[in-house]
């Protein structure tokens, strides 16, 4: 089967979802299909994609209706006749949509968060150019369903996560923490959606018991500026690392004593599953399939979307015992080994993506 995947991110940004992207196109090749990566041109997501050997092609995204973007995807998709093409952003879906119409290449999207509005062009986009939806939430496919969108064949694959290399020490080392001091961490895209103030204010709330915590954000995006003035706001700056994009951010999640999610939505949070994966001890809002994730025994993981207090208690409770933040740690990595490893949801997609092309 000979795959395109299409992701219109912006250069600088390398998330979860640019991440699945490049791993999804490792797992697809390492079972014997052909995969070609689009993206834009000089980005993290396709130089990272070729330092793993999948071929990329460069491709500049105009707007979402650019009628010379659309000819030249049309082009694209003449020359290299994939099998199925599969794309990330709504963006994607209407330049490469009408020209995989028009060679009769079907067309998946992957929604990893609410990507449809309750508007009519919207609707369009999903009638005329999407002949597949996949996501990875089952909140996202209700909230579609109940601004009257047609769901009935769209799919719900949760994402797995390859257990990262350890790197004892290294989180300590390389941002100069003390060894003695509480470290908690997060990261990945800094967006609006990952609610990064609330993250400060937790944050605030934990360095009144422990004041010299240290806190970790890693990664880099639209609010990396006002995450800094949030933290000296409320004069945390000592207490604060915020190196920017770090690519080996998983493996260094084993050294912090904890990890926070405070999004205020998600689908399957890659950071989450990745920081479980590390042996992390790990809280998170009830967003997106959070509540999937940690079930069976791991509820008291999970607080209400936006209760703040409630997080920050729960952390000066784990803080407080060694025992208790350990023992819940190895649960929820146990967790990640039974239920949400890369392979399980790469077979899901292969499934798919083959029951798709073959129709």
């Amino acid at each position: 089967m000979r795959v395109l995947l299409v992701n219109s991110a912006i250069p600088t940004m390398f998330g979860g979802g640019e991440k699945w992207f490049v791993e999804a196109a490792d797992g697809l090749r390492a079972r014997g299909h052909e995969v070609i990566l689009v993206g834009r041109p000089a980005s993290r997501l396709l130089g990272t994609a070729g330092e793993h050997g999948t071929p990329v092609r460069e491709f500049a995204f105009g707007g979402d209706f650019d009628p010379v973007a659309t000819v030249r995807a049309a082009g694209l998709l003449r020359r290299e006749r994939p099998d199925v093409v599969l794309v990330n952003f709504n963006k994607d879906a209407w330049l490469f949509g009408r020209g995989a119409k028009l060679f009769g290449i079907p067309l998946v999207a992957r929604h990893g968060l609410m990507a449809y509005k309750g508007k009519f062009h919207y609707r369009l986009l999903h009638r005329w150019h999407v002949d597949r939806l996949v996501v990875n939430a089952p909140a996202i496919l209700e909230h579609y369903a109940e601004l009257g969108f047609d769901v009935g064949d769209a799919r719900v694959i949760l994402n797995g996560v390859h257990p990262p290399a350890p790197k004892p020490g290294a989180l300590h080392a390389r941002f100069g923490l003390p060894a003695d001091a509480r470290v908690v961490i997060t990261f990945g895209r800094l967006a609006n959606q990952k609610q990064l103030d609330v993250f400060v204010r937790v944050a605030r709330r934990i360095t009144d018991a422990h004041p010299t915590a240290r806190f970790v954000v890693m990664g880099d995006g639209a609010v990396r500026e006002r995450l800094e003035g949030w933290i000296d706001d409320i004069g945390l700056h000592e207490n604060f690392v915020v190196p920017g994009f770090v690519p080996d951010a998983a493996s260094l999640a084993g050294d912090a004593d904890l990890f926070l999610l405070t999004s205020k939505n998600e689908g399957t949070p890659n950071a989450l599953l990745e920081a479980m994966a590390a042996g992390t001890c790990c809280l998170s809002f009830d967003v997106g399939a959070v509540r999937m994730v940690l079930d069976d025994g791991l509820e008291s993981a999970v607080l209400a979307p936006g209760d703040e207090e409630g997080m920050a208690s729960r952390a000066l409770e784990l803080l407080a015992d060694d025992t208790a933040r350990r023992d819940l740690a190895a649960r929820q990595e146990q967790r990640i080994e039974q239920r949400f490893t890369f392979e399980r949801a790469i077979s899901a997609y292969e499934e798919l993506l083959t029951s798709v092309a073959s129709r």
